[in-house]
Protein backbone atom coordinates (compact mmCIF):
# COMPACT_ATOMS: atom_id res chain seq x y z
CA UNK A 1 0.00 0.00 0.00
CA UNK A 2 1.46 3.25 -0.71
CA UNK A 3 1.60 5.81 1.73
CA UNK A 4 -1.39 8.12 2.49
CA UNK A 5 -0.03 12.23 2.50
CA UNK A 6 -2.15 12.66 4.82
CA UNK A 7 -1.39 10.16 7.60
CA UNK A 8 2.39 9.53 6.56
CA UNK A 9 4.09 12.26 4.54
CA UNK A 10 2.21 15.59 6.00
CA UNK A 11 2.83 14.05 9.74
CA UNK A 12 6.51 13.93 9.14
CA UNK A 13 6.64 17.66 7.59
CA UNK A 14 4.65 19.16 9.90
CA UNK A 15 6.94 17.84 13.21
CA UNK A 16 9.96 19.04 10.83
CA UNK A 17 8.43 22.62 10.48
CA UNK A 18 7.90 22.28 14.33
CA UNK A 19 12.27 22.08 14.36
CA UNK A 20 13.71 23.08 11.15
CA UNK A 21 11.38 25.71 9.60
CA UNK A 22 10.22 25.43 6.35
CA UNK A 23 10.63 22.36 4.73
CA UNK A 24 11.88 23.47 1.38
CA UNK A 25 14.44 26.13 2.89
CA UNK A 26 16.90 24.00 5.00
CA UNK A 27 20.14 22.51 3.67
CA UNK A 28 20.16 18.79 4.89
CA UNK A 29 17.24 16.85 5.66
CA UNK A 30 16.33 15.99 9.43
CA UNK A 31 15.18 12.44 9.23
CA UNK A 32 12.72 11.76 12.36
CA UNK A 33 10.98 8.68 13.52
CA UNK A 34 8.23 7.91 15.83
CA UNK A 35 6.51 4.39 16.78
CA UNK A 36 3.11 6.00 16.36
CA UNK A 37 3.68 6.56 12.49
CA UNK A 38 3.23 3.73 9.98
CA UNK A 39 2.54 3.25 6.33
CA UNK A 40 1.47 0.07 6.59
CA UNK A 41 -2.90 -0.33 6.21
CA UNK A 42 -3.10 -2.70 9.05
CA UNK A 43 -1.29 -0.11 11.59
CA UNK A 44 -3.21 3.17 10.87
CA UNK A 45 -1.85 6.18 13.16
CA UNK A 46 -4.12 5.83 16.40
CA UNK A 47 -6.61 8.69 16.25
CA UNK A 48 -5.81 9.03 20.62
CA UNK A 49 -2.06 9.45 20.07
CA UNK A 50 -0.71 12.49 19.55
CA UNK A 51 1.89 13.10 17.88
CA UNK A 52 4.61 15.20 18.95
CA UNK A 53 8.06 16.55 19.30
CA UNK A 54 8.79 13.93 22.48
CA UNK A 55 8.37 10.89 20.69
CA UNK A 56 10.22 12.12 17.74
CA UNK A 57 13.62 10.77 17.54
CA UNK A 58 16.42 12.09 15.41
CA UNK A 59 18.36 9.83 12.63
CA UNK A 60 21.46 10.01 11.53
CA UNK A 61 21.88 9.84 8.40
CA UNK A 62 24.24 10.25 5.12
CA UNK A 63 21.42 12.37 2.95
CA UNK A 64 23.42 14.58 0.77
CA UNK A 65 22.91 18.45 1.85
CA UNK A 66 20.92 20.42 -0.40
CA UNK A 67 17.54 22.26 -0.57
CA UNK A 68 14.56 19.73 -0.52
CA UNK A 69 10.56 20.75 -1.65
CA UNK A 70 9.27 17.37 -1.14
CA UNK A 71 9.59 13.69 0.75
CA UNK A 72 7.28 10.29 -0.63
CA UNK A 73 7.35 7.20 1.53
CA UNK A 74 6.59 4.73 -1.16
CA UNK A 75 6.38 1.57 1.61
CA UNK A 76 7.55 2.17 5.25
CA UNK A 77 11.09 1.29 3.79
CA UNK A 78 11.88 2.89 0.51
CA UNK A 79 11.31 6.69 -0.10
CA UNK A 80 12.41 9.37 -2.54
CA UNK A 81 13.77 13.39 -1.72
CA UNK A 82 14.23 15.69 -4.12
CA UNK A 83 15.29 19.29 -4.74
CA UNK A 84 16.96 22.04 -6.18
CA UNK A 85 19.80 21.26 -9.17
CA UNK A 86 18.59 18.13 -9.78
CA UNK A 87 18.48 16.80 -6.48
CA UNK A 88 17.30 12.96 -5.94
CA UNK A 89 17.89 10.65 -3.21
CA UNK A 90 16.49 7.33 -2.12
CA UNK A 91 16.71 5.30 0.89
CA UNK A 92 15.51 1.65 1.38
CA UNK A 93 15.77 1.54 5.15
CA UNK A 94 13.23 4.19 6.41
CA UNK A 95 15.79 6.72 6.08
CA UNK A 96 18.60 5.14 7.59
CA UNK A 97 20.77 5.63 4.89
CA UNK A 98 20.45 7.23 1.45
CA UNK A 99 21.74 7.47 -2.30
CA UNK A 100 22.16 10.10 -4.81
CA UNK A 101 20.37 9.08 -7.84
CA UNK A 102 21.49 10.12 -11.25
CA UNK A 103 19.35 12.35 -13.65
CA UNK A 104 19.63 11.97 -17.62
CA UNK A 105 19.00 15.91 -17.95
CA UNK A 106 21.74 18.77 -19.27
CA UNK A 107 19.24 21.55 -17.72
CA UNK A 108 19.27 21.72 -14.01
CA UNK A 109 15.68 21.70 -12.52
CA UNK A 110 14.28 22.66 -8.92
CA UNK A 111 12.64 19.25 -8.55
CA UNK A 112 9.81 20.25 -6.50
CA UNK A 113 7.34 17.17 -6.26
CA UNK A 114 7.72 13.56 -6.51
CA UNK A 115 4.95 10.39 -6.37
CA UNK A 116 5.02 6.56 -6.99
CA UNK A 117 1.92 4.53 -8.82
CA UNK A 118 4.09 1.51 -6.55
CA UNK A 119 7.41 0.74 -5.87
CA UNK A 120 8.87 0.76 -9.45
CA UNK A 121 7.08 3.04 -11.15
CA UNK A 122 7.30 6.69 -10.14
CA UNK A 123 7.18 10.80 -11.14
CA UNK A 124 9.09 13.55 -10.66
CA UNK A 125 8.70 17.00 -11.75
CA UNK A 126 10.56 20.40 -11.55
CA UNK A 127 11.41 23.72 -13.38
CA UNK A 128 14.06 26.34 -13.42
CA UNK A 129 12.86 29.89 -14.92
CA UNK A 130 12.58 28.89 -18.53
CA UNK A 131 11.41 25.28 -18.92
CA UNK A 132 10.52 22.39 -17.24
CA UNK A 133 10.47 18.64 -16.86
CA UNK A 134 8.78 15.15 -16.34
CA UNK A 135 10.73 12.20 -15.07
CA UNK A 136 10.13 8.92 -15.57
CA UNK A 137 11.37 5.31 -13.55
CA UNK A 138 9.93 2.06 -13.95
CA UNK A 139 12.65 0.67 -11.84
CA UNK A 140 12.16 2.09 -8.54
CA UNK A 141 14.61 5.13 -9.20
CA UNK A 142 17.61 3.19 -10.74
CA UNK A 143 16.68 4.77 -13.79
CA UNK A 144 15.01 8.10 -14.77
CA UNK A 145 13.97 9.38 -18.46
CA UNK A 146 12.36 12.84 -19.40
CA UNK A 147 8.58 12.14 -20.62
CA UNK A 148 8.01 15.91 -21.13
CA UNK A 149 9.92 18.73 -21.20
CA UNK A 150 9.91 22.64 -22.84
CA UNK A 151 8.05 25.53 -21.72
CA UNK A 152 5.88 24.25 -18.66
CA UNK A 153 6.27 24.41 -15.20
CA UNK A 154 5.16 21.37 -13.54
CA UNK A 155 4.71 21.64 -9.67
CA UNK A 156 2.00 18.67 -8.30
CA UNK A 157 1.33 15.80 -8.80
CA UNK A 158 -1.53 13.27 -7.59
CA UNK A 159 -2.07 9.89 -8.84
CA UNK A 160 -5.60 8.39 -7.92
CA UNK A 161 -4.71 5.19 -9.17
CA UNK A 162 -2.57 2.25 -10.69
CA UNK A 163 -2.52 4.41 -14.32
CA UNK A 164 -3.40 7.21 -13.44
CA UNK A 165 -2.47 10.70 -12.74
CA UNK A 166 -2.60 14.49 -12.77
CA UNK A 167 0.15 17.36 -12.59
CA UNK A 168 -0.86 20.59 -12.13
CA UNK A 169 1.29 23.44 -13.46
CA UNK A 170 2.07 26.74 -13.47
CA UNK A 171 0.17 28.01 -16.44
CA UNK A 172 -2.88 26.82 -15.79
CA UNK A 173 -2.83 23.67 -17.16
CA UNK A 174 -3.59 20.07 -15.53
CA UNK A 175 -1.72 17.35 -17.82
CA UNK A 176 -2.81 13.86 -17.59
CA UNK A 177 -1.67 10.19 -18.21
CA UNK A 178 -4.12 7.10 -18.63
CA UNK A 179 -0.76 4.67 -18.81
CA UNK A 180 1.36 5.73 -15.70
CA UNK A 181 3.41 7.96 -16.77
CA UNK A 182 4.31 6.98 -20.41
CA UNK A 183 1.90 9.63 -22.56
CA UNK A 184 0.27 12.99 -21.79
CA UNK A 185 -2.35 15.12 -22.68
CA UNK A 186 -3.31 19.00 -21.32
CA UNK A 187 -6.41 19.77 -20.52
CA UNK A 188 -7.05 23.74 -20.05
CA UNK A 189 -8.46 25.17 -16.88
CA UNK A 190 -10.34 28.63 -16.89
CA UNK A 191 -8.27 31.20 -17.59
CA UNK A 192 -9.38 33.23 -14.33
CA UNK A 193 -8.35 30.07 -12.07
CA UNK A 194 -5.39 30.76 -9.88
CA UNK A 195 -4.55 27.49 -9.77
CA UNK A 196 -2.70 26.56 -6.41
CA UNK A 197 -3.10 22.83 -5.69
CA UNK A 198 -4.72 19.62 -7.05
CA UNK A 199 -6.24 16.35 -5.78
CA UNK A 200 -8.00 13.38 -7.63
CA UNK A 201 -9.75 10.86 -4.91
CA UNK A 202 -10.50 8.89 -8.75
CA UNK A 203 -9.47 8.70 -12.22
CA UNK A 204 -12.67 11.02 -13.05
CA UNK A 205 -13.18 13.02 -9.32
CA UNK A 206 -10.82 15.21 -8.22
CA UNK A 207 -10.40 19.15 -6.65
CA UNK A 208 -8.46 21.97 -7.68
CA UNK A 209 -7.96 24.38 -5.38
CA UNK A 210 -7.37 28.24 -6.46
CA UNK A 211 -5.32 30.58 -4.71
CA UNK A 212 -9.13 32.67 -3.46
CA UNK A 213 -10.02 29.93 -1.88
CA UNK A 214 -12.30 28.65 -4.86
CA UNK A 215 -12.27 25.36 -5.99
CA UNK A 216 -13.17 23.37 -9.45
Amino acid sequence: MLCDVSMCELITFQNEMKLTGFFSEIISVLILSSPHISCKETEPTPSNTPISIKNLTELQTNIPPGYYHDLHFVNDSLAFVVGDNNLIVRTRDGGKSWKKLILPIRQSLSLKNVNFFDELNGIAVGSNETEGGVLLTRDGGDTWNIVQEGNIRPNIITLPDSSTGYILTDSKILIKTDDAGVSWTNINLPESALAATVKFKSASEGIVGCARGNTM
